[in-house]
């Protein structure tokens, strides 16, 4: 019996697992949980007050986000904006966005 041997692969680092990943900590199963139980709207669709306090959960993200990921900016004085923070569906979207916004045309 000949088994061909298995072709050796690069380690790869894979970065889109939240929607994958098993078992998740239980605090996202009560986070989420709880955001449907008690809002369950789209942020931004309407003036509703459930649909204003989910737009108001986003913006509280987006802030905590721009203070973690732009700490340095404080001791350079620049300001911070988090509605300059944005979300995507995943890492692979995140990546593609960034490759493509510093990509010229001619670059290889």
């Amino acid at each position: 019996m000949n088994l061909a041997k298995e072709p050796e692969m690069e380690p790869i680092i894979y970065l889109d697992n939240a929607a994958t990943t098993f078992p998740k900590p239980d605090i996202v199963h009560e986070t989420v949980f709880n955001f449907y139980k008690q809002y369950g709207v789209n942020p931004g669709r309407t003036g509703c007050d459930l649909a204003i306090i989910a737009g108001n959960m986003i913006h509280d993200t987006r802030v905590k986000f721009s203070n973690f990921f732009n700490k340095s900016l404080v001791d350079t004085g620049k300001t911070k904006d988090p509605n300059r923070m944005i979300f995507t569906m995943n890492a692979t979207m995140s990546l593609n966005l960034i490759v493509n916004g510093l990509i010229k045309p001619g670059d290889h």
